[in-house]
């Protein structure tokens, strides 16, 4: 990397010495004229203005590069399982592929939609897809036919560049999805005002990175120097010298260390879901050296948005100095820890730029659930099957068995007449009236991650509320039902059971705390199922809130429903079969719902929009 910049700051020098000379001895000029000299340097203009071509083809910009904490993560789109599928078969969509694995999957899709949703059995299920009399959608039923493309179908596949059997398969996704859909379009609006999610990139130390400016500088002055030389201009040549001499010189000395300190300000540090909250940033410059180009950006946390102003800063700093800027975040339920901002320093050229995180005091925003939309101790107990009295023997009134009399047994529980009847003694035992308990289990893996296409709040939030919700509805019930919390997650989150306000408490505080509710997906694989929730009570009933987004998620349910106590699935719908391409993943979360329930897990299938109290409610 020195050599190269020693090379270019001499190419840039000698340009510059024989554009100078030739402006000063016009008789160097006319030496040009000889035919060897000529061609050399028209060579050389060549090169040149080819460098620059290059330079300017490998330039990118290095604010590109920088994080945008203004908005939440994008998170998994349901229409993103379709789009895997058919790039498996045609990458990127532009070539011919074997369709053969596409079709094998949405065949068996297509038949037990059909045996589900019609009166077909499997066999006549299976006729109709071969003779296309399945559906209306002629695309669709030429998918699993295997008829030949017409003319004006492979004009369609030529104008979207996309070949006619993944055109089909979308269609067929489509079509399946339209024989479990409902006959109402439900809204699309995100009811917790999700707006379209940026990706947020964390930024990491980097010495000595290129802006992008300097190889613009560098193209710029080959090409006007190959241009001098071509057309004999010294003035041209004399520039396009000067102009390597300078990006030269800018990569010789470098960016400035950008060593600053951030402080940071909450307008308040608890607020209410959905309220606004000001962030004061001041930036000051702790090092010893000017700040001709400062850039700080703040370190937003995931889960929140920025609904008013900027977090980032642009100031130049003399040592000591400090600038400041503010901002407003809407406020949502969770514990919220702010990162370290991102501070950046340019040279004076603005050719190279040092990135690294800043100092910064530990800033937390935590904000409560607020009130629940509706008094849900009425209906939550009714929708789980599990807050049930429980059929062993103890202390109680209703009769249960009798037992020959053991020492020590309360003179109380003798069966005093059977005494009286045939002289021995008997311990009558009655039915112990105890609640079985619940553990509420959310899915937090990374498949669970996943929102509508229009919203920026993944279903694990959904998730969290939703558990929030089930459990202040069983523990303010009148029967005071045990209750427990965990996730299906790569963090370890167990709670044990336990009743009353404080058992309330401890759980609100994991689910906006704990790690393994994050706002981002994990970057890791679960651990074993069994590792997770094997200290789950052998009676004790689970409660899943899930979105059933993969297979994993209807296995997991599955022996949950195996430990004995059964196992109750919240499933938030993700997908909508009225949005373009999310048919596939309406249709195969329908299939998974329906082998639940076949299997005796009882689902409640939870619209996006609507609230979880007021589902639970009109389960139970």
């Amino acid at each position: 990397m020195r050599l190269r910049r020693v090379l270019l700051l001499g190419v840039g020098a000698t340009t510059a010495a024989l554009g100078a000379a030739m402006l000063a001895v016009p008789s160097l000029g006319r030496a040009v004229d000889a035919l060897v000299v000529r061609a050399a340097l028209i060579l050389l203009g060549v090169v040149a203005v080819a460098a620059a071509g290059r330079t300017l083809l490998r330039t990118r910009d290095a604010d590109a590069e920088r994080p945008t904490p203004e908005r939440r993560p994008t998170y998994r789109r349901p229409d993103d399982a379709l789009a895997t599928l058919l790039d498996g078969a045609w990458p990127a969509r532009s070539g011919d592929g074997s369709p053969e694995a596409v079709r094998e999957t949405l065949r068996e899709l297509a038949a037990e939609t059909l045996v589900a949703t019609t009166d077909a059995d499997r066999d006549a299920a299976e006729a109709s897809l071969d003779a296309g009399t399945w559906t209306d959608d002629a695309p669709a039923a030429a998918f699993f036919t295997g008829a030949p493309a017409s003319l004006r179908d492979r004009l369609r596949a030529l104008a979207a560049g996309e070949p006619t059997p993944a055109r089909r398969a979308r269609h067929a996704a489509a079509a399946i999805a339209a024989l479990t859909a409902d006959e109402t379009a439900r809204p699309t609006r995100d009811p917790l005002r999700g707006r379209s999610g940026g990706t947020l990139t964390g930024a990491s130390p980097t010495t000595g990175r290129s802006t992008g400016r300097g190889r613009v500088v560098a193209a710029g002055a080959l090409l006007v120097g190959g241009i001098g030389v071509l057309g004999g201009r010294p003035a041209l040549l004399l520039v396009g010298g000067l102009g390597l001499a300078v990006v030269a010189v800018g990569r010789s000395f470098g960016a400035p260390e950008p060593t600053v300190r951030v402080d940071r300000d909450l307008s308040t540090p608890s607020p209410a879901p959905g309220e606004q909250v000001t962030v004061t940033v001041t930036v000051e410059n702790t090092g010893d050296a000017p700040l001709f180009d400062l850039r700080v950006v703040d370190g937003v946390p995931a889960g929140l948005t920025v609904a008013d102003g900027s977090p980032r800063l642009a100031a130049a700093l003399r040592p000591g100095a400090a600038a400041s800027t503010s901002y407003e975040v809407e406020a949502v339920p969770g514990r919220h820890a702010f990162d370290s901002p991102t501070a950046t320093a340019r040279d004076p050229t603005g050719t190279r730029v040092e990135t690294r995180p800043a100092a910064a005091p530990e800033t937390v925003l935590t904000c409560g659930f607020g009130r629940l939309e509706a008094e849900p101790g009425q209906s939550v107990a009714g929708a789980v099957p599990g807050a049930a009295s429980t059929a062993t023997a103890g202390p109680g009134v209703e009769f249960h068995s009798v037992r020959e009399y053991r020492p020590g047994d309360p003179l109380g529980s003798v069966d005093w007449r059977r005494f009286a009847r045939t002289g021995e003694f008997a311990t009558v035992r009655y039915r112990e009236e105890r609640l079985s308990p619940v553990v509420v289990v959310v899915d937090a893996r990374a498949p669970a991650y996943v929102a509508p296409p229009d919203a920026d709040v993944p279903a694990v939030q959904r998730g969290v509320r939703a558990a929030y919700a089930v459990a202040a509805g069983l523990l303010a019930d009148g029967r005071a039902v045990p209750v427990g919390l965990t996730a299906l997650s790569p963090h370890p989150c167990w709670l044990a059971t336990g009743t009353g306000g404080e058992q309330l408490d401890r759980i609100r505080a994991a689910l906006l705390g704990d790690p393994a509710f994050d706002w981002t997906a994990p970057d890791r694989e679960t651990g074993s199922l069994d590792g997770q929730v094997g200290h789950l009570p052998p009676d004790g009933h689970a409660v899943l809130v899930s979105p059933l987004a993969d297979d994993a998620a209807v296995g997991a349910a599955r022996r949950l429903a195996a430990r004995g106590g059964g196992c109750t699935v919240l499933s938030p719908a993700v997908a909508d079969p009225a949005r373009p391409d999310e048919g596939f993943a309406y249709a195969r979360r329908n299939r998974r719902i329906e082998g639940l329930r076949a299997a005796g897990v009882a689902v409640v299938d939870w619209p996006w929009e609507r609230p979880v109290e007021e589902v639970l409610a009109r389960d139970g």
